[in-house]
């Protein structure tokens, strides 16, 4: 599972600044915009997995965990596998009597 988190550290000046002209400003007014990011965050994505038959980047989903944080989770139970990679380790031939 890839982890977006959508830091908001000017979220407070911001109100502040539309409260002084007036106005009223809510975090749902943000929430198309990381809807939005969050979509170009799966596309990324899908652009990054390695290709082999596709299932992997098919499997990619976006899971908004709120208004302003989502995640982009794999379907696929070895992505994890070719997202961190794994130790190097010893392989045999299970069908065949030859790796080739």
């Amino acid at each position: 599972m890839i982890r977006i988190f959508v830091d908001m550290r000017g979220l407070v000046k911001l109100q502040n600044t539309y409260a002084q002209l007036g106005k009223r400003f809510d975090k749902d007014m943000l929430a198309p915009e990381v809807k939005q990011a969050a979509r170009l965050g799966l596309i990324i994505a899908r652009e990054e997995v390695p290709v082999k038959s596709g299932a992997l980047a098919r499997s990619l989903r976006v899971a908004m965990l709120g208004d302003l944080s989502f995640n982009i989770e794999e379907g696929e139970n070895y992505g994890k596998y070719v997202r961190s990679g794994v130790k190097p380790h010893p392989i045999f031939p299970r069908v065949k009597k030859a790796l080739f």
